[in-house]
């Protein structure tokens, strides 16, 4: 079905473009396929199979649209000249780590292909390495209006935390740990910097111009938050304490832009009505579900403290349902706007 969806859309021209934040479907929909998907009542093997198959085919078809922007010529112009867009680059690199996880989740005797994507994904993050250095010498250099920052720019810290997991994942002890170490203190350090830039942006803003300002990518705030802490509860579990330590301090970011979230959701619903409002399809709302999801499955992966374990217990078991519910949702606002374009999609 997806294929026959995709192949009308390139036999109709009816897709204008890859979003360069296109991998953050594949982030969205892998994350919940690893340890959610089947705590739901409904789930059987078959399911988990035939989700993974779609969620394969999903992250090939965004590779043929890239693939075809390369043979275009319009690669660099649509994804990597824009000194904040290209920080989406990042979602390529998570989501090839999320393919690398749910083929070594569902297919465990494919040794080869999960290395070979591992690589893949390493590779494009050592380029990124590059995109992120010129984007933030660029930002720091004011040669571009800060007022157009966004959490995008975090995606260089989620980039390379979902590295260090699906290398700790797959290569086991075999994954050097002063390498593990080493990517997730870049990636701290690119959240620091990423933060730092985003706080400038919005600091001299009223509430009002805040909210008005405020992009659906922000979201990414607490999102990388989350996994750096899973990337830290998988590669160094010997710091128990300190992992429920940061653990709240996510929950308490988590909370604070949800908030704002909340409130914006809210004023949009008065200016534009419930379906302008919030059933209106942009390719970074999937950035959305990912976030949740990694929220939930930093909450699932914590070391067991009593004090927080009923804590812990209800948000994950809640929580699951949230992200599947949130992606349904997010599946069907798109859907409908396939039904209802009578322009050409930006996938």
């Amino acid at each position: 079905m997806y294929i026959g969806i995709l192949g009308f859309f390139i036999l109709h021209k009816r897709v204008k473009s890859i979003s360069t934040t296109s991998g953050a479907t594949v982030m969205a929909m892998g994350i919940m396929l690893i340890g959610m998907i089947q705590k739901s009542p409904l789930y059987t093997p078959f399911i988990g199979y035939l989700a993974v198959t779609l969620l394969f085919c999903l992250y090939g078809a965004i590779i043929a649209f890239i693939s075809t922007d390369v043979v275009k010529k319009t690669f660099y112009d649509n994804h990597a000249k824009n000194p904040i867009n290209s920080f989406a680059i990042g979602t390529w690199v998570a989501s090839t780590s999320v393919v690398c996880l749910n083929l070594h989740y569902y297919f465990s005797s494919l040794v080869i292909p999960v290395i070979v994507f591992y690589c893949i994904g390493f590779i494009i993050w050592i380029w990124y390495l590059w995109i992120i250095t010129r984007n933030f010498s660029i930002i720091m250099k004011k040669l571009v209006n800060l007022t157009n920052l966004h959490g995008v720019i975090l995606l260089s810290c989620v980039s390379t935390q979902s590295l260090v997991i699906a290398g700790a994942r797959i290569f086991g002890e075999k994954f050097s740990l002063k390498l593990e170490l080493g990517m997730l203190g870049i990636g701290l350090l690119f959240y620091v910097i990423g933060m730092v830039f985003i706080i400038k942006c919005y600091w001299k803003d009223s509430f009002i111009v805040t909210l008005q300002n405020w992009k659906n990518t922000n979201c990414i705030i607490h999102g990388a938050l989350s996994i750096t802490g899973l990337a830290a509860c998988i590669t160094m579990q010997f710091l128990n304490q300190w992992l429920i330590y940061f653990w709240l301090v996510v929950t308490f970011v988590f909370i604070i832009v949800e908030c704002f979230e909340l409130v914006r959701m809210t004023l949009r619903i008065k200016q534009l009505g419930i379906i302008n409002g919030l059933f209106v399809y942009h390719p970074t709302q999937w950035a959305r579900n990912f976030t949740f999801g990694m929220y939930i499955n930093f909450t699932m992966h914590l070391p067991k403290v009593n004090m927080f374990e009923n804590a812990r217990f209800i948000i994950v078991e809640i929580g699951i349902y949230i992200v599947v519910l949130l992606f349904a949702v997010e599946v069907l606002i798109f859907m409908r706007s396939i039904v209802l374009s009578k322009t050409r999609l930006q996938f």
